[in-house]
């Protein structure tokens, strides 16, 4: 069954009264016309067919009312009704919020001088495709509203289709839904998708990166990404979450719906990247899901307080929810966190019209800051319900592995990591370095995919090495590692060494973590050669020493054993201590590309070889 709610378009370009401006975010309310309000743009890419705006809605057909994501593409079966983003924060102790839900609290454009903007016409929905460099959109690309622009300085396509605009929160007019001051939020939104077969074929990514363009300091942020998602008919719908995934999804009752009929689909809004924030000095955490809520229609959020709570993954009155909704048992800001497939642990038995809700916070947003945030809107099909829910958790590790090859260089989860020895004799003969690995969060040893897990950079783990027992000092289990002392010598230096664990879960989520050795290099034995930094990117300095003087030769191979450069030749050193820039490059001046490569030294009466990576 399909809801129609055109009263909802109507309320939407009428202006809504907030309970008072303040003076940075203006006072007054702009009209606007209904074409600054891009509701036609659809992300069609690949299986599914979802309306995307430009003011903190998507998934919402706000042209008939109706639902706004169709799966699969070309029918007139839908899986979401309505979606969007809500953030709440603390302001000088005062709760604000802007939500995208039926009616939107945000307007299109970006803020300048502390405020939205009258309307104009370029403030719409920008949409590429691969291929087509002569399109309207590619030509007019909006970079002077932020639109972004890929190494060659063109606009930035990512997957086969992408979708860009920008949107604010600081008309206080069109604060009416919670009826709250702005926050001074700027949202730049991209939308992408693949054109492919299989999982990836019915995932559609949007990526928010969420800047405080105000003057007010927003402290406990909460990102939510809410939807109701009506899968099919809305009145047997279940919900649930998968705290490994960070993801929460709706499911189908019965085998029996009346749109879907013996195979109902699944629908998810898997996390790919939370806010970065600070773990200790220098040394930043990315949050994963914080909690997950749902309620049925009518148990709907009416209070700044009540949405806040929610977002937080407590009750609306804030008080907190306990697993099975038993006040005798633990509690829990994941509601509905057990395994339907297995049929184990809590699982929601009432099925209804839902409502739900994924958060990740909170953190601190200062005026001028910017976070950036990913998720994932994801379908699956099997032969039943529950086969459904499997697929679609296959589809959240296959969206998790495509966003990581887009983004390699996003902060991962922080992992605890204590290296054994944290002395390093460079003249002894032990074979190995072990790491102890504390995995993040709630993830345990078992969860680490030990092929991915590198020391430094490069050097590997050994896999028939690894053991998951043991605990660390404060009790927490951890994953046992061990390298070898042969390939990771070459690129340690003689002092305080900082060496960092870098790895995957098997859910695909990326984790980091790094300890501090001591490297020694006992009297009489001669300083080895090194390269600081080590990593290169991709200048660094070669050091090495010279016993007495003499004719000095450097070279640099790549993996393969190729010399792709002659630092040195028969130089004369006098006896002593001597450093060397290594540029990036190779013979000829052309850059290296990134990767691992070994220089070889020969001088009088001492030849030495190590290990150097570039990476760009």
């Amino acid at each position: 069954m399909i809801r129609n709610r055109l009263w909802i378009l109507a309320m939407l370009l009428l202006p809504a009264t907030a309970s008072a401006a303040p003076p940075n975010l203006g006072s007054h309310s702009i009209p606007r016309a209904p074409a600054i309000f891009d509701y036609t743009t659809h992300m069609d890419a690949n299986n599914l067919d979802m309306v995307v705006t430009n003011f903190g809605s998507f998934a919402y057909d706000l042209l008939t009312g109706n639902a706004g994501l169709t799966y699969p593409k070309g029918t007139a079966r839908t899986v979401v009704f309505a979606a969007g983003p809500w953030i709440g924060a603390k302001v000088e102790g005062e709760t604000r919020i802007a939500t995208g839900q039926y009616l939107q609290e945000f307007v299109p454009g970006p803020m300048r001088d502390g405020t939205f903007q009258p309307d104009q016409a370029d403030f719409k929905s920008y949409k590429i495709e691969r291929g087509n460099t002569t399109s309207p959109d590619y030509l007019n690309w909006p970079t002077s509203q932020g639109a972004p622009l890929d190494k060659d300085g063109k606009p930035l396509l990512l997957g086969d289709v992408t979708i860009w605009s920008v949107y604010n929160d600081a008309d206080p007019s069109r604060h009416g839904a919670v009826n709250t001051l702005p926050l001074g939020i700027e949202i730049q939104q991209t939308t992408f998708a693949f054109n492919r077969s299989g999982a990836l074929g019915n995932v559609i990514f949007l990526r928010f990166k969420v800047s405080n363009k105000g003057e007010s300091s927003l402290e406990d942020v909460y990102f939510s990404l809410w939807s109701d998602p009506d899968l099919g008919d809305f009145r047997d719908d279940l919900a649930g979450c998968d705290t490994t995934l960070s993801m929460g999804y709706c499911y189908n009752a019965t085998n029996s719906d009346a749109v879907y009929g013996a195979q109902p689909p699944a629908v998810g809004f898997c996390l790919l990247r939370g806010p970065a924030v600070p773990a200790s000095a220098g040394v930043y955490d990315t949050l994963g899901m914080s909690s997950f809520i749902s309620y049925s229609n009518g148990g709907d959020p009416f209070l700044p307080d009540d949405y806040y709570n929610y977002m937080r993954g407590l009750h609306t009155d804030g008080t907190p929810i306990h697993v099975y909704d038993d006040p005798g048992r633990p509690t829990s800001t994941y509601q509905t966190s057990g395994d339907p497939v297995t049929g184990t642990g809590w699982l929601d038995s009432d099925a209804s019209d839902r409502r739900m809700m994924l958060s990740t916070g909170p953190f601190a947003l200062s005026p001028g800051r910017t976070q950036e945030i990913a998720v994932a809107i994801l379908v699956g099909q099997g032969s039943d319900r529950l086969s459904s829910v499997s697929d679609l958790r296959n589809a959240a590790r296959v969206a998790k592995v495509a966003y990581r090859s887009l983004f390699p260089e996003e902060p991962g989860l922080e992992a605890g990591i204590d290296l054994d020895p944290d002395t390093i004799n460079l003249n002894s003969h032990a074979p190995w370095v072990t790491a102890y690995v504390e995995p993040p969060g709630s993830f345990s040893p078992t969860d680490i995919d030990v092929s991915t897990v590198r020391l430094a950079g490069s050097v590997a783990a050994d896999p028939k090495f690894a053991v998951a027992g043991g605990f660390n000092s404060d009790g927490k289990p951890v994953l046992k590692l061990r390298f070898s002392r042969q390939a990771l010598d070459p690129l340690l230096a003689v002092g305080m060494n900082q060496l960092e664990v870098t790895g995957s879960l098997v859910t695909g989520q990326a984790f980091k973590g790094s300890d501090e050795v001591r490297v020694i290099n006992p009297p009489g034995a001669g300083q080895r050669a090194s390269v600081t930094p080590n990593p290169l990117n991709p200048v660094g300095v070669l050091a090495f020493s010279t016993a007495r003087s003499g004719p000095v030769t450097i070279k640099l191979y790549d993996l393969q054993g190729t010399l792709v450069r002659t630092l040195i030749q028969s130089q004369q050193y006098e006896a002593g201590q001597h450093d060397v820039l290594i540029d990036g490059k190779g013979e000829g001046s052309q850059p290296l590309a990134s990767g691992v490569y070994f220089f070889r030294v020969e001088g009088p009466g001492r030849n030495e070889a190590g290990r150097v990576a570039i990476l760009k």
